[in-house]
């Protein structure tokens, strides 16, 4: 069953959309910004943490947010993260993981990623996997132009998670 979740400002991800509908933009120091807010900082990191160096130190850059399961859950297919971005250069690469944490021993389980040069993200509609409703769960990408961003504008960017089973 395809669910639809929303990225939330207090780091989580929701079902619904929320009444807050806010939007924090957080600078990082280097004349770039993102959206939401900054993973949480690891200290001290475990040896055998398999989770990407972001997510594990705060670094600039990066944004964290986390779904609780109160009981075993599979997730299984692809995934499409719809992103709006105020990018202030002619490029940048998106990068998104999808990570398994048990909260009671720290262990952290890579499970897929996704990424996307934000150039290179002509969307091909017709060719892109969609629910019967027309929401895109699979975004195709044909990868045959550049286009650099105007900067400091918004832009929408369809990110593949690439499919799994966990």
């Amino acid at each position: 069953m395809w669910k639809r979740l929303y990225l939330r400002g207090n780091d989580t991800l929701s079902p619904t959309l929320g009444t807050d509908k806010a939007v924090t933009y957080l600078s990082t120091g280097a004349g770039r910004h993102v959206t939401a807010d900054f993973g949480k900082a690891l200290s001290p990191v475990p040896a055998d943490l398999l989770a990407p160096v972001g997510f594990t130190t705060g670094l600039p850059d990066t944004a964290r947010y986390t779904l609780p399961f109160t009981q075993d859950a599979a997730i299984a297919g692809p995934i499409d993260l719809t992103l709006y971005a105020k990018v202030f250069s002619p490029d940048v690469d998106f990068w998104a993981e999808v990570l398994d944490r048990d909260t009671a021993t720290g262990a952290t389980t890579f499970v897929q990623r996704g990424l996307l040069r934000a150039s290179m993200s002509q969307l091909d509609i017709s060719r892109s996997q969609k629910t019967p409703d027309g929401d895109i769960y699979r975004p195709y990408h044909p990868y045959l132009s550049i286009s650099p961003l105007v900067p400091a504008s918004i832009h929408k960017f369809e990110i593949e998670v690439f499919p799994l089973g966990h």
